[in-house]
């Protein structure tokens, strides 16, 4: 069975990007914030900046009020000729398109009109927020060549911009990728290199959870002991930063190494260990992929009725 694979989404809602054409607003107020690339200034209408502070707030958890004030930048940014201020429009309703809609089609466009917008000011960071927005869908739909050439495309802004943290996450975009193709040697290259990143960027939780990665990659390869040595990894660095969905993650998929291997008791101690944090953390869907694998379990195990009874519950 193919194994869980956490991606969150990384869809950043604010650009501090300058951009080389000047725009101005006749009306209201105005706020003067810093270019993020060449720490010049660029004039944003007090108003729009408000709204920006409600759809930050707003967009992974309230749908119909982010979708409200979305429309609201739209209208005043096109109304004052904001070309920013419409961009980010369009990014937000693609992500709220995607988020909470599993709308690709509506996301991807409106996704594509803001890269033609950024494009337009030569906003940088916007255009490396859609192409890497854009991979993600195409990674969802397992369209994994145009989520290549995405990652591949924001990857070169991420780097031209200095920004590590985007560059680590982008990296692993196309280690996921790549493994989705069976490409597995490209796939730890690029893994390898988030690994690098984010060790030098001090992120544990980065590192534990693409040391997730590294195991699976190398299962599929079926170099099992390597697997379980980044599943240990991962687990180690997980209990010091108290993350414990990596930790049930890396238990769920060591059970799978001892499934293969015939050795069923070690499979469901493991299946249990990870059982039991996915209650804590009151995680439906990793509750039902794991009732889901020990039934698989207790079927090889030829216990047919108890295999059944998990079955059933991960229906539940």
């Amino acid at each position: 069975m193919k194994k869980l694979v956490i991606l969150v989404i990384a869809l950043a809602i604010f650009l501090r990007c300058g951009n080389k054409k000047e725009e101005t607003n006749k009306e209201g107020q105005y706020w003067f914030g810093n270019d993020y690339q060449e720490n010049k200034h660029f004039i944003i209408p007090y108003t729009i900046e408000q709204l920006y502070d409600i759809i930050q707030e707003n967009r992974d958890t309230d749908y119909d009020k982010t979708k409200e004030y979305t429309d609201k930048l739209l209208a005043l940014s096109k109304k004052s000729n904001f070309s920013h201020g419409i961009a980010k429009a369009y990014y937000t309703l693609g992500a709220l398109s995607v988020i909470h809609k599993q709308d690709y089609v509506k996301g991807l466009d409106n996704y594509q009109k803001a890269l033609d917008l950024y494009e337009d000011i030569d906003a940088q960071q916007g255009m490396a927020e859609c192409y890497t927005a854009i991979g993600i869908v195409y990674y969802s739909n397992e369209l994994y060549d145009l989520a290549l050439t995405n990652y591949t495309k924001a990857l070169s802004w991420w780097k031209l911009l200095g920004n590590k943290v985007h560059e680590a996450n982008t990296y692993r975009g196309l280690g996921l990728a790549y493994q989705g193709t069976g490409k597995y040697e490209l796939a730890i290259e690029n893994f390898t290199e988030s690994l690098k990143l984010r060790e030098a960027n001090g992120d544990q939780k980065g590192l534990a959870e693409i040391c997730n990665n590294l195991g699976i990659v190398n299962e599929y390869k079926g170099h099992f002991n390597q697997a379980m040595d980044y599943y240990n990894q991962c687990i180690r660095i997980s209990e010091k930063i108290n993350s414990k969905q990596n930790i049930a993650n890396a238990y769920n998929n060591m059970a799978g190494i001892c499934k293969e291997a015939y050795d069923y008791n070690r499979a469901m101690n493991y299946y249990e260990m990870s059982i039991a944090i996915e209650k804590e953390l009151n995680n439906d869907k990793g509750i039902a992929i794991t009732l889901y694998n020990i039934g698989l379990t207790q079927s090889a195990l030829h216990q047919y009725q108890e295999a059944l009874r998990y079955f059933n519950q991960a229906k539940t």
